[in-house]
């Protein structure tokens, strides 16, 4: 991209740059040169889904649904991304993503699937939905 003058700010469907999906996926360095700080990684390797979903289950908890359902949204996005899926799928297809998420998912990843889902199925109840 930078050899190629590409604009770097362009988002794609999810509305992510290059900076920031290079940065959901771990790759700070390269996060950096796109013109991010790394967003969204947090020390440690921790992944970038984490604080999103911790909200989400925060907010929920204090029967901010609305507000929940965004960051419980973002953070599939974020972990979708992660586990090498298109940002949207785990929100579009859970059933499929969890299915062909049981082998190439780490013990993490699957707990963080397990816990969005108990997550926004709260939410959806909460909704009426």
């Amino acid at each position: 991209l930078l050899a190629a003058s590409a604009d770097v700010t362009v988002r794609n469907a999810a509305g992510k740059t290059a900076a920031e999906l290079a940065a959901a996926n771990g790759m700070r360095e390269l996060a950096a040169k796109l013109g991010g700080e790394g967003a969204g990684v947090q020390p440690g390797g921790a992944s970038a889904w984490r604080g999103p979903l911790e909200a989400a289950e925060g907010l929920f908890a204090d029967a901010k649904l609305f507000d929940a359902l965004q960051k419980a949204n973002t953070a599939a996005e974020l972990l979708a991304l992660e586990l090498g899926l298109e940002a949207s799928q785990l929100l579009k297809e859970p059933d499929a993503v969890a299915s062909a998420s049981q082998e190439r998912a780490t013990p993490e990843q699957r707990e963080a699937l397990l816990r969005l889902s108990v997550c926004r199925g709260g939410i959806f109840d909460g909704l009426g939905a």
